[in-house]
């Protein structure tokens, strides 16, 4: 079996990306294995960060959990179909969002987290993805810019690919979408971290909201790129080339990453074609290179064009206003 870890950062194109590839010849898509959907995620990052800051080399002691969850993924990410997995996801479906930062800011879940914490099981390995003699498996995450090479290390895919989009592109899709900025504990240990390995230094967490936008995207950012970097036979993915011409781009992105390239994926591109909002995957994909220039106003995209200034040899600092 051949799997595939599409890497990438909140609103990237990663969805996109994701289930197009998904539809290749023999394989099965795993979305977002450790996303807030899933219950056994919560609990495999219950000592890290919801993106855990998890250097290359440490142990895969270091988040057993974590490790598992992304085997399980790799392996085609089926739902583990036991009562305790039934039990477990009945109780998450009664969590809500306030009891879960809540357990993540002091410890402490609520009875019913407690329960689906305690019956969550990684997803295991799919029979679909096995029975087939092409099987494939793509499995994409956003959660993993700060981890992605200890994943790589301790879990092993075939094959990594690094979806980029351009910073501003990402910044102004969070604006639209509403989405605060973090702060607090992870912001501060990102700022840290960039300050640590690359001597950036980033606004404080009381700044305003588009500065720490900026610096989150470019954190992240400057992370896939710095590993990819790393990793020559790691694939990069630029969501503006493939929104250029779709259809001859994605296929040599999947020859590069090893899945086969079909009439169904070809498919999937000419039908998403099309205006989209939302968290929809449609999209009219010449539209979307320079979008922030129309999401963003003038004097937030000078701001954030200051902060990504700062991340050294940035692949976005030609293209800042």
């Amino acid at each position: 079996m051949h799997s595939v870890l599409l890497v990438g950062v909140p609103r990237g194109g990663t969805t996109w990306v994701g289930q197009v590839l998904g539809h290749t010849r023999g394989a099965v898509y795993v979305h977002e294995p450790d996303g807030t959907h899933e219950p056994f995620a919560f609990r495999a990052k219950q000592h890290h960060f919801n993106v855990p800051m998890i250097d290359a080399q440490s142990p895969r002691a270091a988040a057993p959990e974590l490790a598992a969850l992304f085997d399980g993924a790799l392996a085609g990410g089926a739902l583990a179909g036991t009562w305790r997995d039934r039990l477990s996801r009945r109780a998450w479906s009664r969590v809500s969002i306030e009891e879960q930062l809540a357990a993540r800011r002091t410890g402490r879940p609520s009875p019913t987290l407690r329960l689906a914490l305690a019956t969550s099981q990684p997803r295991v390995a799919s029979a679909h993805a096995h029975a087939n003699a092409n099987g494939h498996v793509v499995v994409k995450t956003v959660n993993s810019a700060f981890c992605s090479e200890w994943i790589a290390r301790h879990c092993t895919p075939s094959a990594v690919g690094v979806i980029t989009r351009h910073p501003l592109n990402v910044i102004a899709s969070w604006h639209e979408f509403g989405w605060n900025p973090p702060y607090g504990p992870r912001y501060r240990a990102m700022c840290a971290r960039a300050h640590d390995r690359w001597g950036v230094e980033l606004p404080p967490s009381d700044a305003p909201g588009i500065e720490r936008a900026a610096a989150s995207a470019g954190a992240l950012g400057f992370a896939l790129h710095e590993a990819r970097m790393r990793h020559p036979d790691w694939v990069d993915i630029s969501h503006e080339d493939l929104c250029v011409e779709p259809a001859a781009r994605f296929a040599d992105v999947a020859a590069r990453l090893g899945l086969e390239w079909n009439g169904e994926a070809a498919a999937q591109i000419a039908s998403r074609n099309r205006p989209g909002t939302g968290y929809a995957t449609n999209r009219v994909t010449a539209d979307q290179p320079d979008r922030w220039r129309t999401r963003l106003d003038a004097d937030d995209a000078r701001v954030a064009g200051a902060i990504l200034e700062r991340f050294p040899a940035a692949p976005w600092l030609a293209t800042l206003p």
